[in-house]
């Protein structure tokens, strides 16, 4: 579920750019909005920080959240059910 939600944020971001810059190529786009990290393509900018640096940000994959299983409680074993 969390890799479709973050393939559909990349391609939204993606048109977003398109539209933006109608009269760029898409390559300029990928260099000034997306860098390779990893597995693949991030939205992501250079800011200045408060000293004056350069600092790359990036916008949080969801997909590489990882699950986290959890029991079941019994109906009958619940401490808020008096």
């Amino acid at each position: 579920m969390f890799n479709y939600i973050s393939y559909e944020t990349l391609v939204a971001l993606w048109r977003w750019a398109k539209r933006r810059h109608p009269n760029k190529s898409k390559r300029w786009i990928a260099n000034r909005y997306f860098k390779i990290r990893g597995q693949g393509w991030e939205f992501a900018s250079e800011v200045k920080d408060r000293r004056g640096k350069i600092k790359e940000i990036g916008l949080f994959n969801i997909a590489k959240i990882p699950i986290k299983r959890h029991i079941k409680v019994k109906g009958t074993a619940s401490p808020d059910d008096p």
